[in-house]
């Protein structure tokens, strides 16, 4: 097949390059450097902040008051109880309930209420019975 060329200055003429691709006889020759990877600066950068002190808690440190009482559930929906207690009335959401009361079924509750931080204000827990009462 012959190939186009172009006239040079000189009035010789040269080849145009092919328009089609060539192969690599050699495609390992390429480069010897080695393959740079995102995990070596990732695992330097988990190295330098383990060194680093922790940080304080998300949302600061906090504390809470803890009170314990009895308390009567009077109203039940599938998102949690209201409750009647020397307390006062309380609602507690289904999610710290382990199984939904029976309306008039009595409870023990702990109650861990929020006095310093930005914590969650209120965290309710159902107490066990003690064996022998």
């Amino acid at each position: 097949m012959h190939r186009p060329s172009l006239p040079r200055t000189d009035g010789a003429y040269r080849a145009l390059p092919s328009m089609h691709p060539t192969i690599d006889p050699h495609p390992t020759s390429r480069s010897t450097r080695p393959m740079r990877t995102p995990l070596l600066p990732a695992l330097a950068l988990l190295a330098l902040a383990a060194c680093n002190e922790p940080g304080p808690v998300v949302g600061g440190p906090c504390s809470y008051e803890t009170s314990v009482f009895e308390a009567t559930a009077r109203e039940v929906g599938e998102d949690g109880a209201l409750f009647d207690s020397a307390e006062g009335e309380v609602w507690v959401p289904a999610d710290y309930l382990r199984t939904l009361p029976e309306p008039g079924e009595t409870l023990t509750l702990q109650r861990e209420r929020i006095i310093e931080g930005t914590c969650t204000p209120e965290i309710y827990s159902v107490v066990d019975p003690v064996d022998g009462d």
